[in-house]
């Protein structure tokens, strides 16, 4: 194995802890429950779960519709400029 790709199998696993370290902070509150033995620790695994996926429909939403007004008032502006002419 060359520098080449030693240096590049070290971003990689980098990458691969960086992700599993954001995964665990974000299900932290699950992990606490879950260690507790909390009594409610699987809704809180349910609603953590879901709030993930909520919030990434909400913003592909959010993106969505304002690429669409953007795009509408800019079809708007045209029309308005065509008609002056």
């Amino acid at each position: 194995m060359d520098n080449t790709q030693a240096y590049q199998l070290g971003h990689a696993l980098g990458a691969i802890v960086v992700i599993v370290a954001l995964i665990a902070f974000y299900f932290l509150p699950t992990i606490v429950a879950f260690i507790r033995r909390h009594h409610y620790r699987w809704p809180i695994f349910v609603v953590n779960l879901v709030d993930s996926s909520s919030t990434w429909i909400l913003t592909a939403s959010m993106r969505i519709d304002s690429a669409s007004s953007s795009s509408s008032s800019a079809n708007r502006a045209r029309c308005r400029s065509n008609r002056s002419r």
